[in-house]
């Protein structure tokens, strides 16, 4: 089969899957931004989302849930100064959105159990929370000039956090050559097992016929809803 052919058939058997309601994948909460709140996307595995007014209190910050982090970018604001303190027993992380909407990392070795965080920023700048394993816990956009005070009292465990275009978990998702073409498949491995014994076609197709496709083309592939589903299973490379 030509590459072209076959990319595209393996992408139109993502688009299926992801429409046919039974893999996870999709939000029900129609305005999360709105009112933050506890979100569960709906599959055959149902992800519970944190809450981001559980997980911190704060004065200066607007909250938002985590499913809303592929929409979120930086944008221009007049300055500001955060800080953020962790308040759990445990190691958490700070990353700033950038105007792309990605996340960049500003708490190298994470941030300490009791420690505290200083940061300048810009008001409109959104900063997602995650646990040590970079599963997002809830983002949260300074709206004042003056300091602006996060006190992170709660850490979980999140199954298909994140977003599309960022990092899911500590895995890019547009796929541009952090991942081994043997990693990924043993994603799908593991998501297979995960699903009904109806809905594994899909996943089924992707495997047959994944080697097939040369490693340029392979880094270049978008698998971001089979990843994305697979990790809301919960796979993990």
């Amino acid at each position: 089969m030509h590459i072209s052919r076959l990319l595209a058939a393996i992408a139109l058997m993502a688009t299926l899957t992801a429409c046919d309601g039974i893999v996870p994948g999709s939000a029900t909460d129609p305005n999360p931004s709105a009112s933050p709140s506890s979100t569960t996307v709906t599959g055959s595995v149902d992800v519970k989302l944190p809450d981001p007014l559980e997980i911190a209190t704060f004065t200066g910050f607007k909250a938002i849930s985590c499913d809303q982090e592929a929409n979120l970018k930086s944008s221009t604001g007049v300055a500001s100064n955060i800080v953020v303190n962790n308040k759990t027993s445990a190691t958490i992380k700070l990353y700033w959105l950038n105007t792309l909407g990605k996340r960049v990392e500003y708490s190298p070795g994470g941030i300490k159990a009791g420690a505290t965080h200083r940061q300048g920023t810009y008001v409109t700048h959104p900063w997602v929370i995650t646990n040590a394993n970079e599963e997002c816990l809830g983002i949260y956009v300074p709206e004042s000039a003056s300091n602006a005070v996060l006190n992170v009292n709660k850490t979980v465990e999140v199954v298909g956090s994140g977003s599309a275009s960022g990092s899911v978990g500590g895995v890019n998702t547009d796929l541009s050559g952090s991942i081994t073409r043997q990693q990924f498949v043993n994603l799908m491995q593991c998501y297979k097992q995960k699903l009904p014994a109806g809905a594994t076609l899909s996943i089924d197709v992707v495997l047959a016929n994944v080697n097939s496709i040369p490693d340029s083309a392979f880094t270049q592939a978008n698998f971001a809803v089979q990843i994305q589903q697979a990790r809301a299973a919960g796979c993990v490379i």
